[in-house]
């Protein structure tokens, strides 16, 4: 059997039994919840703008330190997760963290409000990419097919339509021609891309380069080899003696643009990466940056 020996003191004396004794004899309470997250505001959009929205939000997270027993959380106010509520409005939803103090049997809270905004969807669509201005060439056929990279829109709420009356390797005649793509998200919000695609009859002249032309008294093409052919992950463009910035493009088969790339005028070499390319033939045109015509390639991509 094991014997406690108490000594007296001369002065009272703090003791940790569970919490805090102190000195009046009192216990301490030493039990404190909190909110170690709580998402505050947050903001929902009614994107279909049907004037009702399903909320819901992030749970938030309480803990505790010190001697604590019977922790609890719980929402104590505003509509539960995935209420179908009006829209637009403000909703509030308020959660309460309780826990008991092992030692004095009293209760810690902490508290947490999230305020929800419910609003109608106002936000357009945005074209992210919109073709620029280009220029086509019918070669001996009457027309020619209209050759773009197809625009790109984003929108905040992910749902879009677009729509265009002229795609991409639609055949057009000599002239201008306005090409213009609506993009409309759930909401009913409309954007557009436009832009003018300019065909004219016959070929297009290759480009000359004035210091070439003089040192060889001559509007020779520019000589372009690719390599490898077939290829697989990427391929390389190798040009000889010309030092002229130019721009790459890729098509595929149905004439619609896949790639482009810039090339330096200092760079005897391009390197394309077509990983992401699926397997197929592919035509490659080489031009300035003004448009003039340089280069065609045809490369197989396995």
């Amino acid at each position: 059997m094991k014997y406690i020996r108490f000594i007296r003191l001369a002065r009272p004396l703090s003791i940790c039994l569970l919490g805090w004794l102190s000195g009046s004899g009192t216990l301490k309470a030493q039990c404190y919840v909190y909110f170690s997250y709580c998402p505050g505001d947050i903001t929902i959009t009614d994107c279909d703008d049907s004037g009702y929205e399903a909320i819901d939000w992030p749970m938030p997270v309480a803990a505790t330190y010190g001697g604590c027993t019977n922790f609890n959380i719980q929402q104590v106010s505003g509509p539960a997760p995935g209420t179908l509520v009006a829209s637009p409005g403000i909703y509030t939803v308020s959660y309460t963290a309780t826990a008991v103090d092992m030692a004095t049997g009293k209760k810690s809270k902490a508290g947490c409000t999230i305020t929800i905004h419910v609003e109608q969807d106002n936000t357009p669509p945005m074209f992210t990419y919109c073709p620029p201005d280009i220029t086509l060439y019918t070669g001996n056929d009457l027309t020619a097919p209209g050759l773009w990279s197809t625009p790109i829109v984003e929108d905040n709420c992910g749902e879009v339509t677009v729509k265009t009356k002229t795609p991409c390797n639609t055949e057009l005649s000599p002239g201008v021609h306005q090409i213009i793509y609506k993009a409309v998200d759930a909401a009913g919000n409309v954007s557009y891309c436009v832009f003018n695609v300019t065909v004219i009859q016959g070929f297009q002249k290759p480009a000359v380069y004035s210091d070439q032309a003089n040192d060889r008294g001559t509007d020779e093409q520019a000589a372009i080899l690719l390599a490898p052919n077939p290829f697989r992950d990427q391929f390389v463009l190798v040009r000889q003696e010309f030092e002229t910035a130019l721009n790459i493009t890729v098509f595929d088969t149905r004439g619609c643009q896949v790639m482009v790339q810039q090339w330096p005028a200092e760079a005897g070499t391009a390197v394309l990466n077509s990983g992401n390319l699926t397997p197929g033939v592919y035509h490659i045109k080489v031009s300035t940056p003004d448009g003039a015509f340089v280069s065609a390639l045809r490369g197989i991509k396995m």
